[in-house]
C-alpha cells in the first residue's frame, strides 16, 4: 500500500482539529459539509447551534477566503460534541461517526454515500451527470427520497461515481469517508479531485 495512503490512515487515528486557524479552508469546507450530512443536519440547524448566520455557514463550506476562523471553529466544536471526527491534513479530509445509527448495512452505505457527495461539493446535476459517466442512471430524485426507499443500484452507483472522483470509504466497514484534495480544487470541490491511485498512475 502506498505510504501517503498509510500516513492517511494514521492521522485518522491521532489528529484532531485543534487548531482551525490554520487549516486549509477546503479541508474545513470537506469538514464542515460531511460533517453536517453525516449527522442529517440542515444548514439552518449548523447555524443556530454553531451561533452563526446561515449565509456565514455557507460561506465556510463553499470554503471562501472571507470566512473567519472563530466561525470555522465554532463549527467543529458543534460537530464533535455531536459524535462526529475530524481528522485530515492540508491534503485530505475525514469525517467518521464515533457511534453509528442502528441501521441497515445498505441504509449506512447509502448515508456515506450521501456524505461523499457532500464533501464533494456536487450538486444533484452534477452527481446524475458523474453516474452516468460511469455507466449508471439515477432516478432525478435520488436525493430527495429517504435511504430506506433507494434500491441497491441507486445506492452502487453514488458510491462508484464519488469513489473515482477521490472518495474513500472506510476500510473495516465503519461510518467514515474521506476525500483527498489536489491543488487544483476549485472553492466548491467540484474539480480537479484525484484518489491515491490515480496519482500514483501519473
Amino acid at each position: 500500500m502506498h505510504n501517503s495512503m498509510t500516513q492517511c490512515r494514521h492521522s485518522r487515528e491521532t489528529e484532531t482539529p485543534t487548531q482551525p486557524a490554520v487549516l486549509d479552508r477546503r479541508v474545513a469546507a470537506a469538514w464542515c459539509r460531511g460533517a453536517r450530512q453525516l449527522l442529517g443536519w440542515s444548514t439552518e440547524r449548523l447555524a443556530v447551534m454553531a451561533g452563526i448566520s446561515t449565509s456565514m455557514l455557507r460561506q465556510i463550506e463553499r470554503a471562501e477566503q472571507s470566512a473567519p476562523a472563530s466561525s470555522v471553529a465554532r463549527i467543529l466544536a458543534v460537530v464533535q460534541d455531536a459524535g462526529v471526527t475530524l481528522s485530515g491534513d492540508d491534503r485530505t479530509a475525514w469525517v467518521s461517526l464515533r457511534q453509528p445509527p442502528p441501521d441497515s448495512d445498505m441504509i449506512k452505505l447509502s448515508i456515506l454515500c450521501d456524505v461523499g457527495v457532500a464533501m464533494l461539493g456536487w450538486s444533484s446535476d452534477r452527481l446524475m451527470q458523474e453516474a452516468r459517466q460511469h455507466g449508471a442512471e439515477l432516478r432525478r430524485r435520488q436525493r430527495t427520497r429517504t435511504r430506506a426507499q433507494r434500491a441497491p443500484q441507486e445506492v452502487a452507483a453514488v458510491r462508484a461515481a464519488v469513489q473515482a472522483a477521490g472518495i474513500v470509504f472506510d476500510a473495516e466497514g465503519g461510518m467514515g469517508v474521506g476525500v483527498w484534495l489536489t491543488e487544483e480544487d476549485d472553492a466548491g470541490g467540484s474539480g480537479g479531485l484525484r484518489d491515491e491511485r490515480d496519482r500514483n498512475r501519473r
